[in-house]
């Protein structure tokens, strides 16, 4: 590493705990050091020059390990004996914050690269119990791979949700003598804890099945195990519940006691049948006034799909626009972070984030930081504050329904089958796999000239 005098403080933290004469465990004595040294360079060239005062983030590292990838073009074996060194340089630089635990250090010393480091099958349990090693391992893996972040938290939550039931139950050792024997008990543990989350805290059917693919995902990525066919757990009771649908009077009397900042996402929501993470996930390229559309990017099952958009609110959206060019020109001109992009788009656009196109069309009014990278961008709204506002807007109008933003998708729906439109269309708006899923609104449609007449009613 290098020596220099005036080093910022982490590095003099790091170097003090490089051991002398070699090199840390896990980390190869002649590659490392050059590994460091290359980071190094690379954050100089990021600082004009001179090596940042603050100790680097995570997604300096994340940058550095894209370089290697796609411009040095060098192999997975190489980037990944890269990443081993940069991270312990990380961690060594943390190692005295106050906001870096003890336990997460030894932690992330064992799980820095999980395809390359898996931890001894006699210390299974403990890494996996005691020590939460799993969950900083399972961050690390769906990051790198790309996942949303609602999906690493999932994840994760899950993951720790499994550690903390497996301590209470007491569950003996696994620290078997090979993977398919760990697998095995593993696999056995996965089905007590969906037991119990069906049967004991009643969970229902689709959140057993997220618990369920959360803990495949970390017992695949952390441990090098494939769960095969998981023995007989009981499966959460499935319910088909109708779906809450306004009248269209409803819906007028709730779209005037909206909040005026929240009026137009609002609006957009019943218009065009936007879920709420879509709403808020809008970017300006995305808003096709002249071809009155919304494009619907990466929506739920990664699709993309267009939808209409209103032509009311055309006016008010362009004066939305209006109000985010003023942000994103004082954002400019002070040399703020660019938006938040997927690291597909980051790696393919490098400048894109910096760019008019790629501006949220709902974006906050402070800058916020962003978990991964730690740096401050300007992010969308959140999804409290538009769940507040349907709320407070519900109560207002006097409508005694549970009413939710998903609500305004629900009744767009309904309201354009009951206006003739054919449910094949209606799938596609809304962007479902299967019409099956669409056929639900046709049990909560008003549908003219075929009521039911109560035999009450004609007594």
């Amino acid at each position: 590493m290098k020596s220099e005098s005036n080093s910022p403080e982490w590095l003099c933290r790091a170097r003090a705990l490089w051991p002398s004469g070699s090199a840390p465990a896990g980390l190869d004595m002649k590659w490392s050091p050059e590994w460091i040294k290359k980071f190094l360079t690379y954050l100089e060239r990021r600082n004009d020059g001179a090596l940042p005062e603050e100790t680097p983030g995570y997604g300096a590292a994340d940058s550095f390990d894209r370089m290697l990838r796609d411009s040095w073009k060098l192999e997975d074996w190489r980037v990944d004996s890269a990443r081993r060194a940069v991270d312990w340089l990380l961690d060594a630089a943390c190692s005295h914050r106050p906001e870096s635990s003890a336990a997460e250090m030894a932690v992330r010393e064992r799980v820095r690269l999980p395809s390359m480091e898996l931890p001894a099958w006699g210390d299974i349990e403990e890494y996996f119990v005691e020590k939460g090693g799993m969950e900083v391992c399972v961050r690390i893996v769906a990051r790198r791979k790309g996942r949303a972040l609602k999906t690493e938290k999932s994840y994760v939550t899950w993951t720790g949700r499994l550690r903390r039931w497996w301590k209470v139950q007491g569950v003996g050792s696994v620290g078997l003598e090979s993977r398919e024997q760990a697998g095995e008990e593993l696999e056995r543990a996965i089905s007590g804890f969906l037991d119990h989350i069906a049967v004991v805290e009643g969970v229902a059917v689709a959140t057993q099945r997220q618990a369920l693919n959360a803990l495949i995902f970390a017992f695949r990525a952390c441990l090098g195990i494939e769960p095969g066919l998981l023995p007989e757990y009981r499966g959460a009771t499935r319910g088909r519940a109708l779906p809450v649908v306004l009248s269209k009077g409803e819906i007028g009397r709730f779209l005037d006691c909206v909040e005026l900042k929240v009026g137009v996402l609002v609006k957009l929501l019943y218009g065009g049948g936007l879920r709420l993470s879509e709403a808020l996930r809008l970017r300006v390229k995305d808003l096709d006034f002249a071809h009155g559309s919304v494009v619907v990017r990466d929506g739920k099952g990664g699709k993309d799909r267009r939808t209409t958009l209103p032509a009311g609110l055309v006016g008010p959206l362009r004066e939305q626009l209006r109000k985010v060019r003023v942000l994103f020109d004082k954002d400019r001109a002070e040399g703020r972070d660019g938006v938040y992009l997927p690291n597909k788009l980051e790696r393919k656009y490098p400048n894109a984030s910096r760019e008019w196109i790629w501006q949220y069309v709902f974006p906050t009014d402070k800058l916020v930081k962003d978990p991964r990278s730690e740096a401050f961008r300007r992010h969308h709204w959140g999804e409290r504050v538009i769940q507040r506002a349907v709320k407070d807007a519900a109560m207002a109008a006097g409508i005694h329904k549970r009413v939710t933003p998903h609500v305004m998708r629900h009744s767009f729906a309904t309201h354009l089958l009951e206006d003739g439109y054919d449910i094949r269309t209606v799938q596609e708006l809304l962007g479902h796999a299967s019409v099956e899923t669409t056929m639900i609104y046709l049990h909560v449609m008003n549908r003219p000239g075929m009521h039911v007449k109560s035999p009450l009613d004609g007594s």
